[in-house]
């Protein structure tokens, strides 16, 4: 089954932002300095790989669990007994190793909590990813690219750095994102690629409007007639329903590849041509 890191993991399902990689590394350098900052990264490096290291074992024994449950379901239908040491202790293993992973987790959360609130914006946020389902890291994450149409205030007002935070809009024209599934949002939704740009969203006076289309490199010609679904209250719920809407062509038209429906059904591109 595809999956996050469980740091990666344990981080969306409380604070809902979407990591692609532990971002507290790169503040690990300056140590030797005064940036308190830098240490409270060091301790959060620790603390993500002690959590990791808990949850894998957490796993290995629910594997070894679940074989010997099986094992001993057979036994007791051929002998009416379970005699079985092993699982006995693995169980016991199991009860001491979650109360473990429960502590890590707190531990991994607090000091992640602390070092966002320290770290700052330092460059453009014109790449950023999100998750397709609120606080469900099962549903994948997508990733978002500014397009050329949109314009974004990228300027450090000295705010808290925030990995995930949507910045102003400060042009006329609505901001469009182009979006493009990873490979655990590509599994959910049953897509056969990830990687690649399946569309954009874009918000206006009612809310994000989703526009699937297939030829990328057309999408920034013209902006007239374009096909969109319906809109959608917030970025993640118009992600959804795009993938969603790839999901559901694909299936229909017994398509392995993206590239496929634009022969079979009529996919808009950014041109608002239908091919």
């Amino acid at each position: 089954m595809l999956q996050y890191d469980p740091t990666i993991t344990a981080i969306a399902v409380a604070t809902n932002d979407a990591l692609v990689e532990h971002l507290w590394r790169f503040d690990t350098a300056t140590t030797n300095g005064a940036d308190p900052v830098a240490h409270i990264a060091v301790a959060l490096c620790h603390a993500a790989e002690q959590f990791n290291t808990t949850a894998d074992r957490v796993g290995e024994l629910l594997d070894r669990i679940g074989g010997e449950t099986v094992r001993g379901r057979g036994v007791l239908a051929g002998t009416a007994s379970i005699m079985s040491r092993r699982l006995e202790s693995d169980m016991m293993h199991l009860t001491r190793q979650l109360e473990r992973l429960d502590a890590h987790r707190a531990a991994l959360l607090t000091l992640y909590h602390v070092w966002r609130s320290h770290r700052r914006v330092t460059a453009p946020t014109a790449d950023r990813h999100l998750l397709v389902h609120p606080y469900d890291p099962t549903g994948g994450m997508v990733r978002l690219t500014i397009d050329a149409i949109g314009t974004i205030d990228t300027a450090d007002n000295g705010g808290p750095y925030d990995p995930l935070g949507a910045p102003s809009v400060v042009s006329a024209e609505p901001s469009t994102w182009l979006v493009t599934p990873d490979h655990v949002a590509a599994a959910a939704f049953g897509l056969p690629t990830y990687g690649t740009v399946l569309g954009a969203i874009t918000l206006d006076a009612g809310g994000w409007r989703p526009t699937p289309f297939a030829h990328v490199e057309q999408h920034t010609t013209t902006r007239d007639g374009v096909g969109t679904l319906g809109i959608a209250h917030t970025e993640d719920a118009a992600c959804a329903e795009l993938l969603a809407w790839w999901s559901r062509h694909l299936t229909h038209h017994h398509a392995r590849h993206t590239h496929q429906i634009v022969a079979r059904a009529a996919v808009p591109d950014w041109t608002g041509n239908s091919t």
